[in-house]
């Protein structure tokens, strides 16, 4: 398949590239990845399945008004964090798809890898389950979400399969960019699609379409991807009805109802899961999911920045620390002035030891 790409502005630099059909990666409902090489360098190319689903004007629009963190800059190598478009692909005189970067998969995993347990048993170490883990993860996202808003983007709909983290460096990319909402000159080229359980609930509540979606909704469905990220997949929402409420079945629903389980003041009407370990975090953190779940008003939900500066306070004071029972363990990583998440529920599974308890009795017995 033989392309023509391009700039918009700089079309007298365009040039041709020529994609394998054999180099395919995946494909969607509306277009097909390849692998290709442009410039010599490593390109993931996609394909829409006809011309009349690429939005040119759109790609136009991303292309001119791109975040700052596409790249980061590691040792001298580039990592993707978003899965920009970096140029327009030309069919004939017709726009075709875009080239962006290549997003090595091997070296990645998905962000539900920490809200699935079949998932998370996959990940290759236990490192990479490790609360400090999981910090730098939220740090890395918030930054970057935090980027897209200073450009006027918003991701919209939001999916835990759509955001990768990189093993080596904790830092993590976003994939389905061409899906967001982008402010372009002179218009703003809205999103399409919105994924149930991160749906706020003003826009449960007044039936909005994503179209109609903006920063409000992207700071809600981030604090409930940093909720499950540090909660083991527990949607904020996700509790124990005092009484059944036949209006507020699903996540969504709850939300809308203010039916939140997880708030430092305790709801009347709805209790957490046992497993939960919300009670375990540090109290800013807290505050912090408060203002995001509770507040019926958007204006006081944490931005981006708000939690992404957080995350980078947790980090720089260093406020994790070694459990007491079972120290320098991955596993047993607490907050300073709190309980061991890894030991609350080993105790709630009914067993006295857990795994990082075992493993420290048998390196003691071989001594």
């Amino acid at each position: 398949m033989n392309f023509t790409a391009y700039h918009p502005g700089d079309e007298a630099r365009q040039q041709g590239i020529t994609i394998n059909e054999s180099d395919k990666l995946g494909s969607g409902a509306t277009a097909t990845v390849y692998k290709a090489k442009y410039r010599g360098k490593s390109v993931a190319a996609k394909i829409y399945d006809n011309a009349g689903q690429v939005n040119a004007s759109k790609l136009a629009a991303m292309l001119e008004n791109p975040p700052g963190s596409i790249f980061r800059q590691i040792n001298g190598r580039d990592y993707p964090q978003l899965a920009w478009p970096q140029y327009m692909l030309n069919d004939s005189g017709s726009a075709a798809g875009y080239l962006m970067p290549m997003v090595n998969v091997t070296q990645s995993f998905s962000l539900d890898h920490y809200y699935d347990r079949t998932l998370f048993r996959r990940l290759r170490s236990r490192n990479e389950g490790a609360l400090s883990f999981k910090l730098e993860i939220a740090r890395n996202l918030t930054n970057l979400v935090a980027d897209l808003h200073r450009h006027g983007h918003h991701f919209i709909d939001v999916k835990p399969q759509n955001i990768r983290v990189f093993r080596r460096t904790h830092y993590v990319v976003l994939l389905d960019c061409d899906g967001f909402s982008i402010s372009g000159r002179s218009e703003r080229y809205p999103a399409e699609l919105i994924s149930t359980d991160y749906i706020s609930p003003e826009a449960t509540k007044m039936k909005m379409c994503p179209a109609d979606m903006g920063e409000p909704q992207d700071c809600y469905a981030l604090a409930v991807l940093l909720f499950q990220l540090l909660n083991g997949g527990t949607h904020p929402y996700q509790g124990i009805l005092k009484w059944p409420r036949k209006t507020a079945n699903t996540n969504d629903e709850k939300a809308a109802a203010g039916l939140y389980p997880h708030g430092i003041k305790e709801n009347a009407l709805i209790l957490p899961r046992p497993q939960s370990v919300h009670r375990l975090w540090d109290d800013e953190t807290r505050r912090l999911f408060d203002r995001a779940f509770i507040r019926s008003s958007s204006k006081v939900r944490p931005t981006a920045k708000q939690w992404a500066n957080h995350f980078n306070t947790l980090i720089k004071n260093k406020a994790l620390t070694d459990c007491a029972e079972v120290p320098k363990d991955v596993d047993h990583i607490r907050f300073r002035g709190k309980d061991c998440p890894a030991c609350y529920r080993a105790a709630l599974n009914g067993s006295t030891q857990d795994e990082g308890q075992k493993r420290q009795s048998k390196a003691k017995k071989k001594k």
